[in-house]
């Protein structure tokens, strides 16, 4: 035991390690390593393993609950990222339907860029110096425009919101199919298979 603990043979076969954590790792080491004779039948020898710490059963439901789960993760993650690009995209097509709309109309490419990028309001000057009907193909693209961003919220908001709650409401799930599939570290007879709890 002297020898176990001795400290000029730990710090040399440990030369970084903590001195008083070493006897620790060596005892650990050693019951790792020792073989126990099995109580219940005296013959066999206990090996370390793990076991599912509830029954069969509740195993069984609780991989029907754990792998739906992951998926459900995974594909509310995917459709939240998809959602949010998609949404992301709508002002860019109404804008851009916006711009060839007022050019293809007469009105100058750069007075439709600000108009579409709503920098210039109907009541300006420059848009009252137009005629009638290009003033209403200035409100009507302009309307566009905004309902196009309005989209954007919403839609963030819908596929984005809902695809974080659906996966957290998975992971809840997953949550439980993982409690239900909990492995623990037994002791068991190579012989009579009786078991020990580890612990």
């Amino acid at each position: 035991m002297a020898d176990f603990f001795d400290a000029t043979r730990l710090s040399q076969r440990y030369p970084t390690g903590n001195l008083l954590l070493v006897p620790l790792l060596e005892l650990e080491k050693r019951l790792a390593t020792r073989s126990f004779t099995c109580k219940t039948c005296d013959g066999g020898t206990m090996y370390a393993t793990k076991m599912h710490r509830l029954s069969g059963p509740a195993v069984f439901i609780g991989y029907l609950i754990l792998i739906p789960s992951v998926l459900g993760v995974l594909l509310g993650m995917g459709i939240g990222v998809l959602g949010v690009i998609g949404s992301a995209a709508v002002p860019s097509a109404s804008k851009a339907v916006a711009t060839e709309t007022l050019t293809e109309s007469g009105i100058d490419a750069n007075l439709a860029e600000r108009i579409v990028s709503l920098q210039i309001s109907v009541d300006d000057p420059e848009i009252e110096s137009l005629s009638d009907e290009l003033q209403v193909i200035v409100t009507k693209a302009r309307r566009e425009v905004i309902s196009g961003t309005a989209a954007t919220g919403v839609g963030f908001v819908a596929f984005g919101g809902g695809a974080i709650c659906f996966s957290v409401f998975c992971f809840m799930n997953g949550l439980i199919g993982w409690l239900l599939t909990m492995k623990k570290k037994v002791l068991q007879c190579s012989a009579c298979r009786a078991i020990v709890d580890a612990s």
